[in-house]
């Protein structure tokens, strides 16, 4: 499933790129970065999970779960902080969308858990999501929002997710992947209006 959201998320990268070079809106350039990093993200886990697997076996491998549990996430917190840029710059420029997070939002990330970082950053751009959703009232709004809302979700069944109960990480990448299979057509539709 990492493997396929990969791939979509290249593929709603190249939309907002697409999207950007029609419209000149710099809040699709930062989706399109955001999308790209989520992208490669993805990849280099299944490259590594592939390659540890094929030379150490299905046996877990202390130094790759370390490196794993550092990097990967870290890469994600880079893109789910250009995604809370897009929403902050897009809220700068635009008179009907002055928002500002709330500050108990900045009050958690200095919690060393990568993952509760990402669902922090993802918190905001889903908040920021809605509002713009409420305020546009169109499909195009309501499915972004729901793309980030399902990214949300996805990432609290990752906060859970135990060896006793692996099932939740992969309910967690299921739904993460509707979540980027929204946000797709969103682009796509977009690019077929244009």
């Amino acid at each position: 499933m990492e493997l396929v959201s990969a791939i979509i998320s290249f593929l709603i990268g190249y939309f907002a790129l697409k999207g950007y070079k029609a419209s000149s809106e710099r809040g699709l350039l930062f989706l399109h970065f955001g999308f790209v990093i989520l992208g490669v993200s993805m990849l280099l886990r299944v490259i590594t999970t592939i390659y540890v697997i094929s030379i150490y076996g299905e046996s877990p491998v202390r130094p790759f779960i370390e490196f794993a549990r550092i990097v990967y996430p870290s890469i994600e917190l880079v893109a789910y902080a250009l995604f809370a840029f897009t929403y902050t710059y897009q809220a700068k420029i635009s008179n009907e969308l002055k928002t500002v997070a709330p500050a108990a939002i900045f009050l958690l990330l200095y919690n060393p858990l990568l993952e509760l970082l990402a669902i922090v950053l993802l918190a905001y751009v889903l908040v920021q999501s809605i509002i713009n959703s409420v305020a546009k009232r169109n499909s195009g709004a309501m499915l972004v929002s729901l793309g980030f809302s399902c990214m949300f979700v996805g990432h609290l069944f990752f906060l859970f997710s135990t060896d006793d109960v692996p099932f939740l990480y992969i309910v967690g990448h299921f739904i993460n992947l509707i979540g980027f299979l929204c946000l797709l057509i969103m682009l796509m539709q977009v690019s077929k209006a244009e």
